[in-house]
């Protein structure tokens, strides 16, 4: 009994030893490092003011395995601002632990931030506040207690510690903030404490390996991305004082299964549980009123879904590509199904459609393989396009916007979704005007569609993607076909495109292998006819805007279209008044090009890519060159008179490189500048190592000696004015700047190194020093010799 006693005592005195020796003064914080060394202790050129203002660092040494830091006064703050890092102090280098003083309430942001082989850190329970990044990226820290007396941990305080297992949040935290936990990958565990009542943006984010988790009756609201990409979360309790499911908040969360949403809930935000795949089902209770797009895109294992009667909208994508999703009820209040709502759940047979509902979204059930009939209520007054399209085994429609043979949804003269199943052929009520966007898309059964006169327009993509589509008669009244209407229709072959049509939208026919094509009086944009009919192997066109050697498509005076790319010289016609965008792009054999007077512009990137072309004439008729117009081009020898449009960036329309000289009334005596109005508005660097501007000019334009990197010297004349900001950037080589002007010119940076001497006539050496912008050169101003 003694020598139990005895060991006892023992015991307790070696508690309380070691108690005490662990009992550090306020004044002092006590560390190890890895190499047994000294760390370094940065101290910013000011003292923490938390501190007191006579606040300083006394000693700093490092013996018998332990670096203490003691100061004069209690320490209240640790850490420097990363805003401001010229207060306060911090210990850097190899830190593996840290114990805080008694008394501590403040560790300031980024106070530990990538000290990497942090392995532990005493927090006494004094401290009230983490600062955001305090502990970024320290990765070799296990795990860390923080007290209850801590009030606010800031955002991004824990962000990648990715070694750190569990974590406790204290009652006393009301709020979890942004990224606070971000990219803790090895996080395991979280219990977060009753005082929460908000989980901030991406707190959790990445957590890859926390399996389960307990949100509180504290929390209100889950934040954004709050725990998105936690792709080992098999379970999570979200309690009854929740209302609001932010977006992405659980997305990726692939090994979660299950979940219930309390009554408390009323928004389900975009994406929120986004690519779930091993969700199964999920119950919306009657709080909720929204539901957010994409809300449950991707939830590959849904099987049904129960919306709630509180649900008004069912946003765009919210559960599109539900791909496992049988069986769907919508509650009594939801009046708009979303954009693609439920586009691409392939398993999906058949879905009521409420009385409620008044609007059903483009491409609400699109590519629904599996949908075999669908009811429209009376309700419904507006079907947006291709809100069916891609529904392969559907047989039929009903309501009151399905046609007699209930194959058609038909609204106001639109033919807005058709049901293929079993049918090779069909003919389109009489009754349609116009063939919505995507009718018929996908329909891959059909080889044959008879387009009924009363048809005025094909919308795009209508007859998309129609794969065994072989023949197409476009009736008379037909005035537009949109863009992709026939797109990847691969067995079409040939097209007749009545007089009617004025309107053929881009890449129309892209996809099919139509090798003849009857089209005349075309009045609309037809600047891409061969792409609109991705025909590589058309053989003739007739049409009536054929210039008289078939070479070029031209409309009212506008070159719309270069036919003959096989050309390498050619002289545009003199009935063209202006070369379009991109007409001659491409054109690799081109070696000669003749522009008649008749050409007042030259669109964006006419010549584009033309590698051949070595030399232009631009005639004084024209008075607009578009950006890039010979960008590509190899041009050597440039003839320019009177272009008035904007010319700040010649060289880059030319892309000219290889440029001998500029002629022209804007080209300056020597030939190297382009000068308007009295604005350099271009130098021609030809690798000299001196320059004088020609007098006369008074605005020296932006980054105007960017990269001339030989330049040594350069004179300014006395008419300069201005100089453009950046106007000497990537100079490396100028080293004297030569200003003749009396008058300080106006400037702002105009990038002159440390080594460039700027000479100025020495009557005026203390009105430019005294000049607020040019002060900052003065030690760099001299007198002209």
């Amino acid at each position: 009994m003694l020598r139990k006693l005895f060991i006892f005592v023992l015991c307790l005195v070696a508690t309380i030893s070691a108690s005490q020796a662990q009992t550090i003064p306020n004044n002092e914080i006590w560390y190890t490092t890895t190499d047994g060394k000294i760390a370094e202790l940065t101290i910013g050129s000011s003292q923490v003011y938390e501190n007191g203002i006579d606040f300083k660092i006394i000693s700093h040494t490092y013996e018998n395995g332990k670096g203490v830091i003691r100061a004069n006064k209690a320490i209240k703050v640790y850490g420097r601002a990363e805003y401001n890092p010229a207060i306060g102090f911090e210990v850097d280098g190899n830190i593996k632990s840290v114990t805080l003083p008694k008394g501590l309430t403040t560790i300031k942001e980024s106070a530990f931030a990538d000290c990497s082989n942090l392995a532990s850190i005493t927090i006494p329970d004094s401290v009230t506040t983490i600062g955001k990044y305090a502990f970024k990226g320290c990765s070799g820290l296990t795990s860390i207690t923080i007290p209850d007396s801590v009030t606010t941990i800031e955002k991004s305080a824990f962000y990648q510690c990715s070694s750190l297992t569990s974590i406790t949040i204290p009652d006393s935290i009301t709020t979890i903030e942004w990224y606070a936990f971000e990219g803790c990958s090895s996080l395991t565990s979280v219990t977060i404490g009753d005082g929460v009542t908000t989980i901030e943006y991406s707190a959790f984010e990445d957590c890859g390996s926390l399996t389960s988790v307990t949100i509180g009756n504290s929390v209100t609201t889950i934040g954004n991305y709050a725990f998105k990409n936690c792709s080992s979360l098999t379970s999570i309790t979200i309690g009854n004082s929740v209302t609001t499911i932010g977006g992405c908040a659980f997305e990726n969360c692939d090994s979660l299964t299950s979940i219930t949403i309390p009554d408390s809930v009323t928004t389900i935000e975009k994406s929120a549980f986004d690519s779930c795949d091993n969700l199964t089902n999920i119950t919306i209770p009657n709080s909720v009123n929204t539901i957010g797009e994409r809300a449950f895109q991707s939830c590959d294992s849904l099987t049904s879904i129960t919306i709630g009667n509180s649900v008004t909208t069912i946003g765009d994508w919210a559960f599109a590509l539900c791909r496992s999703l049988t069986s769907v009820t919508i509650g009594d209040s939801v009046t708009t199904i979303g954009n693609d709502a439920f586009r691409g759940c392939s398993s999906l047979t058949s879905v009521t459609i409420p009385d409620s509902v008044i609007t059903i979204g483009g491409s609400a059930f699109a590519n629904c393989s599996s949908l075999t009939s669908i009811t429209i209520p009376d309700s419904v007054t507006t079907i947006e396009y291709t809100a069916f399209s891609g529904c392969s085994s559907l047989r039929e429609f009903n309501g009151k916007y399905a046609s007699e043979d209930g194959r058609c949804l038909i609204i106001d003269g639109k033919l807005n979704s058709f049901a293929p199943f079993g049918l090779t052929e069909y003919a389109i009520p009489d009754s349609v005007t116009t063939i919505d966007e995507g009718a018929f898309y996908n329909c891959s059964s059909l080889t044959s569609v008879t387009i009924p006169d009363s048809v005025t327009k094909i919308g795009d993509y209508a007859f998309g993607a129609c794969s065994n589509l072989t023949s197409v008669i476009i009736p008379e009244r037909v005035t537009a076909i949109g863009a992709h209407a026939f797109a990847d229709c691969e067995s079409l072959t040939s097209i007749t495109i009545p007089d009617s049509v004025t309107l053929i939208g881009e890449d129309a026919f892209d996809g099919c292998n139509i090798q003849s094509i009857t089209i005349d009086m075309v009045t609309g944009d037809v600047s891409y006819i061969k792409e609109i009919f991705g025909a590589d192997k058309i053989t003739e066109y007739t049409s009536k805007y054929f210039s008289a050697d078939r070479s070029c498509l031209i409309k009212d005076g506008a070159l719309i279209k270069f036919l003959a790319t096989e050309r390498n010289e050619y002289s545009i016609p003199n009935s063209v008044t202006s070369i379009g965008v991109g007409v001659f792009s491409g054109c690799s054999n081109l070696m000669s090009i003749t522009i008649p007077d008749s050409v007042t512009s030259i669109g964006e990137r006419a010549f584009s890519g033309c590698s051949n072309l070595r030399s232009i004439t631009i005639p004084d008729s024209v008075t607009t060159i578009g950006d890039r117009a010979f960008y590509g081009c190899n041009i050597q020898s440039v003839t320019i008179d009177v272009v008035t449009s904007d010319v700040s960036y010649i060289k880059e329309i030319f892309g000219a490189n290889k440029i001998a000289g500029y002629t022209g009334k804007y080209a300056s005596a020597d030939g190297l500048c382009i000068i308007k109005y009295g604005v350099l508005l271009d130098f021609l660097y030809k690798g000299q190592s001196e320059y004088s501007i020609p007098n006369g000019v008074i605005t020296i334009g932006k980054k105007m000696f960017k990269g001339c990197n030989n330049l040594t010297t350069i004179t300014i004349p006395d008419s300069v004015a201005e100089i453009g900001d950046g106007a000497f950037s990537g100079c490396s080589s100028l080293t004297k700047v030569v200003c003749l002007a009396s008058t300080p010119p106006a400037i702002d940076d105009i990038c002159v190194s440390e080594i460039m001497l700027i000479y100025v006539p020495k009557e005026y050496v203390k009105v430019y020093k005294k000049d607020p912008k040019w002060s900052i050169y003065k030690k760099q101003i001299k007198p002209i010799k």
